[in-house]
């Protein structure tokens, strides 16, 4: 099992039978069952749609919605493709550099949006330009040049004006020089070469808390400014989101901007009522939700102007924080002026991107569930973008029908060939619990009759999931977990032909597991994880097998699995393969054990283990 130059690793050797006793597959999405190799295609700044295949069919943006490249064919005058994209993106670059350099346009109209400070966005060029630095300024990632020697000849190239350290730094660009990425993140390393590539605002280089971006300001005149950062929220899992906090390349240094991106489920309580901004919310809103639909990964960005006054009282603040000890006080210190500095934004736009599935997911999940292994898929990715790459991968049928959230229950029919799709995603603890009860009775009625008829596939959002599974509060009482709802929902995700979490956070992953392998035991069946990230080491800790794959964002995974391997795919032949060989011999040495006694086994353990070495290599 090689995968390019990578082999597959056994981290142990005492687990290989129970390989083939798998009977449960927890699977995250991102770098597992995906490649993690984004793509961006579609952008949505203010209220226009720039990039991706519009208005065509299957397309991202429907009828109604306000685009300037409703209708296109292929790579027309000023249109990019985005290099390296086996399916490329088309980006409108020119009517998007024609807004950015301020040309007007009647169908755009006039903005009226205040953003703080006494700073406000009255053109979609103002809008454009908070898009297009955001971008480039709010990440972790940096210039790979190759060389020393080319980074010295990219300085060398460049004709600096010096003044006081207020003046920004302007150089003419070097010709044809683009620099590469590196950066822990695929996201942020999509989007920084994306902003290069096609919103004409490229990162050159980095240097401590000063970012140098190379700007295409007009027609073959590009310029370079120093954006100095003066502080960082960092992306967490928890949080959802990162911000960066700049001074803008201007004499005027009494305004700074707070730059956000993250996840709409975060960002929407966070943006602001102020003047102007409801609207590009909605507009927002209403492309996250077409994109996610069409599978892509989603981000919000907003922004805010703050005085240099508002500033130094938050680094106060954060100082104050820093000199505590560590500790819960000093945790939510952070979090509540983290939290004001992050309020109040005002919104810019969205962002889809692309993560194409591994080669051969769909048809290895197709083998797996014709062995009779359940898959669950687990992912921090929206509902809307979870079942569409669920549909895809051929873990939920694409006709399998919506069970509406006040209709009577149908659990599908394996017989009529209809398969059910039962979507729990509640606000409160109440409708998520009513509903997974309702679901567990209607299995519950057809169980030891004709339960082996029934075809039906769950999405759970981790929101739902923590009102079965966690402690929750009813006026502000608090009551301990139910057990017997915890028991609907085992049930359901025993029974589904496909399982489906969403918006999960690492501890409700490791939660999943714990819930199916409490009951498995009475099967003799065994529960197997497979992930590629930190985020995935609770849940491969907790399962009787835990599967790594080599990834692009770190090596925790591989360190804290049983077994690693680079695609997974490579998954059916281990588990149908090698697991079910392995297991059927250590089988026939127990039975042959018993019949020939102490000296017959001894013989037959040592040609077990003879060609049990070579089921890996």
């Amino acid at each position: 099992m090689r995968y390019m130059s990578q082999s597959a690793v056994c981290r142990t050797t005492t687990i290989n039978e129970d390989l083939g006793q798998v009977g449960y597959i927890f699977s995250d999405k991102t770098g597992t069952l995906t490649a993690n190799e984004l793509r961006l295609r579609a952008i949505t700044v203010g209220h226009v749609h720039y990039g991706g295949p519009v208005g065509s069919p299957g397309g991202v943006m429907g009828e109604g919605h306000r685009s300037h490249s409703e209708e296109f064919d292929g790579l027309g005058d000023g249109e990019e493709e985005y290099e390296g994209d086996p399916s490329p993106a088309v980006f409108d670059r020119s009517r998007f550099m024609k807004h950015l350099r301020g040309a007007t346009d009647d169908s755009i109209g006039h903005l009226d949006v205040e953003a703080g400070a006494g700073v406000k966005i009255e053109s979609q060029r103002d809008i454009l330009h908070h898009f297009a630095s955001l971008v480039a300024t709010c990440h972790s990632v940096t210039p790979d040049f190759g060389t020393a020697a080319a980074a010295r000849s990219a300085r060398m190239s460049m004709t600096t004006r010096r003044g006081s350290q207020r003046e920004p730094v302007v150089a003419q660009l070097s010709d044809g020089w683009r620099p590469k990425y590196a950066g822990e993140s695929p996201d942020e390393c999509c989007l920084v070469e994306a902003a290069a590539v096609c919103l004409g605002y490229k990162l050159i280089e980095r240097e401590q808390s000063d970012l140098q971006l190379e700007l295409e300001l007009a027609a073959g005149d590009a310029q370079q400014q120093r954006w100095r950062v003066e502080g960082v929220v960092p992306f967490t899992n928890e949080r959802k989101r990162s911000t960066v906090i700049v001074y803008p390349p201007r004499d005027d240094e009494d305004v700074l901007y707070v730059y956000t991106k993250g996840a709409d489920d975060v960002m929407l309580g966070r943006l602001s009522s102020r003047t102007g901004c409801q609207e590009i919310t909605d507009s927002s809103v209403a492309a996250v939700n077409r994109y996610s639909h069409e599978g892509f990964r989603t981000l919000i960005f907003a922004m805010k102007a703050i005085s240099r006054a508002q500033w130094q009282e938050y680094k106060e603040r954060l100082n104050g924080a820093a000199l505590m000890g560590p500790g819960a006080a000093k945790d939510a210190l952070l979090a509540a002026v983290h939290d004001e500095i992050e309020s109040d934004l005002t919104p810019l736009g969205c962002t889809g991107m692309e993560d194409r599935l591994q080669d051969h997911v769909p048809e290895a999940i197709i083998r797996l569930k014709a062995a009779g292994i359940r898959v669950c898929m687990i992912t921090g990715d929206k509902l809307g973008t979870a079942i569409e790459i669920a549909r895809t991968c051929g873990l939920i049928k694409e006709d399998a029908a919506d069970w509406p959230a006040d209709g009577a229950v149908d659990l599908g029919s394996k017989r009529a060939g209809k398969q059910a799709l039962v979507v729990f995603d509640f606000d409160t603890p109440a409708e998520s619990c009513g509903r997974l009860k309702a679901a567990a009775d209607a299995l519950a009625r057809v169980e030891g009759g004709d339960d082996d008829d029934v075809d039906f596939s769950i999405v759970i959002s981790g929101r739902s999931l923590g009102h079965a599974l966690d402690d929750i509060h009813v006026d502000d009482r608090a009551t301990c977990r139910d057990d017997a709802v915890a028991g609907y929902l085992t049930d359901l995700l025993m029974k589904a032909s496909g399982v489906v979490v969403c918006r999960a956070t690492k501890e409700q992953k490791s939660q999943v597991v714990s819930l199916v392998m409490d009951r498995v035991g009475s099967e003799g069946s065994l529960c197997l994880a497979i992930g590629d990230g930190a985020n995935d080491v609770p849940m491969l800790n907790k399962a009787h097998v835990g599967i790594a794959i080599f990834g692009k964002e770190g090596m925790a995974a591989v360190q804290n699995a049983d077994f690693a391997i680079a695609q997974f795919w490579h998954l059916t032949r281990m588990l149908l393969v090698h697991g079910r060989l392995c297991y059927l011999r250590i089988s026939k040495l127990a039975s042959s054990s018993d019949a020939r006694g102490t000296d017959g086994g001894d013989g037959l353990v040592v040609r077990y283990f003879i060609s049990s070495s070579r089921i890996w290599w």
